[in-house]
């Protein structure tokens, strides 16, 4: 379950089985005390019957059935957890975005100040670029599934937080979930708002840096192209194409990260209004409860009396 620690996901997946699982299939062997009903029977008080296995052992599996294993109460407990880990994702998006805006920055050299020197710096400049251009394609793609899987997890949690009577978060803890989902909210605009614009100029600004180094590898004199020179020719030509190919998968994929971030905003802004809902109940609770008490006013006759006396 989202933000549950591991100890306590196999609890809840338990749980879930129980809830889900025609009874008569329900695979009943883990259950605790399963097969030793007297043990079971002192420590719950529920009475069991000598002899009547099946009885006996359907007794301890509706028992489970019906436990609550986990306090509905500390369901808002999980909202933190789900939080930080979107905005965990913010920064590793910003860290891949970042190299993506990077791998425009080749330096290409002037083609009329050829030398050796310079055509191997650009060589260099394409193997890194092509090596990056890999890492965002395989990044964008990896990205986008654990885009949907933390937006399953906040739906998850906006489900549960909404089909159970799961009280109120603390004031307290209340004010910073609001602050860590509005963080959050701001952050994935921002980042939806940047991930459109390098998707709408990505392409575009490869394409330049292509250009420019097809045109520097144009104007080689043809009387430096050495052995050495054209087997460098070869391999700018090669990582030229990489790049020309992983590009336009990368932009594609940087272009379709915008909507799972968008669905992602959409499912935060349904936690906020679950967040805020609790917050106003809690409220009106202690509105209602001040309500029922008799309020003391203080006596000021006595004051009101020296103050006359005193005129």
């Amino acid at each position: 379950g989202p933000g549950l620690p591991p100890r306590l996901r196999e609890l809840e997946w338990l749980e879930k089985a129980y809830k889900e699982s025609d009874f008569a299939k329900l695979q009943r062997h883990h259950s605790l005390f399963y097969g030793t009903p007297k043990p079971f029977s002192i420590i719950s008080g529920i009475p069991y019957t000598p002899g009547i296995e099946e009885k006996n052992r359907d007794m301890v599996t509706h028992y489970w059935e019906n436990y609550e294993i986990i306090e509905k109460a500390a369901i808002w407990n999980n909202v933190p957890i789900v939080l930080a880990q979107c905005l965990k994702m913010f920064d590793d998006l910003l860290t891949g975005l970042d190299m993506a805006e990077d791998i425009k920055n080749v330096r290409v050299p002037d083609p009329e100040s050829y030398s050796i020197a310079n055509f191997t710096m650009l060589v260099h400049g394409l193997e890194n670029a092509s090596k990056s251009m890999e890492k965002v394609k395989r990044w964008t793609k990896e990205a986008g599934r654990g885009f949907m899987l933390l937006k399953n997890e906040l739906d998850e949690l906006t489900s549960k937080l909404k089909g159970i009577e799961a009280g109120t978060p603390g004031e307290d803890k209340a004010d910073k979930m609001l602050k860590m989902i509005d963080d959050s909210a701001r952050n994935m605009e921002i980042l939806i708002d940047r991930i459109e614009d390098l998707s709408n100029r990505f392409s575009d600004d490869i394409k330049s840096v292509i250009e420019k180094a097809m045109g520097f590898i144009g104007k080689i004199p043809s009387e430096d192209t050495t052995s050495s020179v054209l087997r460098h020719i070869a391999k700018a030509e090669s990582e030229i194409s990489k790049i020309r190919e992983d590009s336009m998968k990368a932009a594609k994929g940087i272009r379709e990260m915008g909507g799972p971030l968008a669905m992602m905003l959409s499912s935060l802004k349904e936690l906020k209004k679950i967040t805020e809902a609790g917050v106003s109940e809690a409220e009106a609770e202690v509105v209602e409860e001040r309500k029922g008490k008799d309020i003391e006013l203080p006596d000021l006759s006595l004051n009101m009396g020296r103050g006359g006396g005193g005129a």
